[in-house]
C-alpha cells in the first residue's frame, strides 16, 4: 500500500485516511475504464434528477456512495484492506471467564412477566415466567396484576 506512518497523536487516523485516498484514486481511475459506469457517468452530465452523482473528485457516486466497478483485482485489493483493519471499537481479546453452570436443577433461575394481556375469564391480565437456566424447562402461569396494591406498596 502506499501508507505512511507519523509519529502523532492520531497516528491510525492518518493512516486510514491516506490508505482510504489511495482507493478512492484507484476507483475514480477504474471507473473511467468501465463500460457500464461511463454510461452512467453521461446520463448524469444529461440529467439533475439522477440518483448518480459526480462529486468534486470526479468521482462517480450512487446516492452518496463510490461506485466501484467491477475489477476484481480492485475489489480484492479493498476486501484485503477491510479485513486487515482491525475497527477501533473492538476490543482486544482475553483470557475469557467460565460461565457458572449450576449443578442442580432449578438452583438458579430466571423470571419475567408479560404484562397488559386481556382479561381472560378468570380474570388474569399477565404470565409469570419463570425459567431453569440449567435445564432451560420454563413454567407459564396466568396472574393477576393489582396496579392499586402495587401504587399502595410504592
Amino acid at each position: 500500500m502506499n501508507t505512511q506512518l507519523t509519529l502523532s497523536d492520531n497516528a491510525s487516523i492518518l493512516v486510514e485516511l491516506r490508505a482510504r485516498l489511495m482507493f478512492l484514486q484507484q476507483i475514480c481511475e477504474a471507473q473511467k475504464c468501465d463500460s457500464e459506469l461511463q454510461t452512467k457517468r453521461i446520463q448524469c452530465k444529461s440529467s439533475d434528477d439522477s440518483e448518480f452523482q459526480i462529486d468534486s473528485d470526479d468521482c462517480l457516486r450512487f446516492q452518496g456512495r463510490i461506485c466501484v466497478p467491477k475489477d476484481t483485482e480492485l475489489i480484492q485489493k479493498i476486501l484485503n484492506e477491510a479485513h486487515n483493519v482491525k475497527p477501533e471499537h473492538q476490543v482486544p481479546s482475553v483470557l475469557l471467564h467460565p460461565v457458572m453452570v449450576p449443578e442442580w436443577n432449578w438452583d438458579r433461575i430466571t423470571m419475567d412477566f408479560v404484562t397488559d394481556l386481556p382479561l381472560t375469564l378468570k380474570k388474569k391480565d399477565a404470565v409469570c415466567i419463570v425459567v431453569d437456566i440449567l435445564t432451560k424447562s420454563a413454567y407459564f402461569t396466568p396472574v393477576h396484576i393489582d396496579l392499586n396494591y402495587t401504587l399502595l406498596r410504592l
